[in-house]
C-alpha cells in the first residue's frame, strides 16, 4: 500500500484535482481545510485536535520519504496548507490570531505567522517545513501539545 502523503503528492505533482487555495490572510482556514479533504480523501482524518498532530507527524514522514531533493511548487503548497493546518489546530485550541505578510515574496509566504493573546508568536508553516527537513527531532505532535500547554499555565 502507497503511504497516504506518497500517494497525494503524486496527485499534486500531476496537478490532478488539487489546487490549492490561493494563499491570502482571510483563507488560512481554507487552506487548512484543504488539506484536511485532501488527507481525508486517502481515508486519514485530520479532526482538528490536538491529537491528530499524531497523524500529521506520520504524514510529514511519508512526504520526507516520497519527495526526493526540494519540494516543487505543488508539493510545497501542500506542505504549506499542512501547515495551515497545523496552525488552525493550534488557533482554536488556544485562540490568537494570524499575521501575514505580502504573498509574493516566498519568504513571507512560509512567514505566516500565529499570535496569541499573551503576544507569543508562532509560526506553523515554518514548524512544518523544519519538521519535513529535520524529521522526528522536531515532532509536530509534541510541539502542538507544549504550545496549548502553555495557555494553561
Amino acid at each position: 500500500m502507497i503511504p497516504v502523503a506518497t500517494e497525494l503528492l503524486l496527485q499534486v505533482s500531476s496537478g490532478t484535482n488539487t489546487t490549492p487555495p490561493e494563499p491570502r490572510e482571510q483563507i488560512i482556514a481554507d487552506a487548512a481545510a484543504w488539506a484536511a479533504t485532501m488527507v481525508g480523501s486517502r481515508g486519514v482524518t485530520l479532526d482538528g485536535s490536538v491529537e491528530s498532530l499524531r497523524i500529521l507527524d506520520m504524514l510529514v514522514d511519508d512526504a520526507r520519504d516520497a519527495i526526493q531533493g526540494e519540494p516543487n511548487a505543488p508539493q510545497a503548497a501542500l506542505l504549506w496548507a499542512l501547515g495551515a493546518y497545523l496552525g488552525e489546530v493550534l488557533r482554536n485550541a488556544r485562540g490568537g490570531s494570524w499575521s501575514v505578510g505580502a504573498f509574493d515574496d516566498l519568504d513571507q509566504f512560509w512567514g505566516t505567522s500565529l499570535t496569541y493573546a499573551d503576544g507569543l508568536q508562532v509560526w506553523p508553516m515554518q514548524r512544518l517545513i523544519k519538521r519535513f527537513l529535520n524529521g522526528p527531532d522536531d515532532a509536530i505532535y509534541a510541539y502542538g501539545v507544549a504550545m496549548t500547554k502553555l495557555s494553561d499555565d
